[in-house]
């Protein structure tokens, strides 16, 4: 298995969806490109968040994007909203 690690600046990110936004990511892996063409895009996302009780749907705020929820593995501290968040994204590249 070949694996590619792409690091984007914050600010490169930001042109796409708003800092503010970002600022609630604590770390995101794209797990599996599966599709990636000029028309769509999917994968499987994996999102951990610094803030509790947030979702996909609060920083990818998009009509060309959509979010599925796969899993969701608790945090250290169970009960607090933390954890890890497996998605299925669809979006419509601009």
């Amino acid at each position: 298995m070949r694996r590619l690690i792409v690091e984007i600046s914050g600010r490169a990110f930001s042109k796409l969806y708003p800092e503010k936004s970002l600022q609630k990511i604590k770390s995101a892996e794209v797990l599996y490109f599966l599709k990636f063409d000029r028309h769509e895009v999917t994968m499987i996302l994996r999102v951990e968040f610094n803030e509790p009780n947030v979702n996909i749907e609060d920083v990818f705020r998009s009509d060309l994007a959509e979010a599925q929820l796969l899993d969701h593995e608790e945090g250290k501290e169970k009960g607090n909203g933390n954890g890890i968040y497996t998605y299925f994204v669809k979006a419509k590249p601009s």
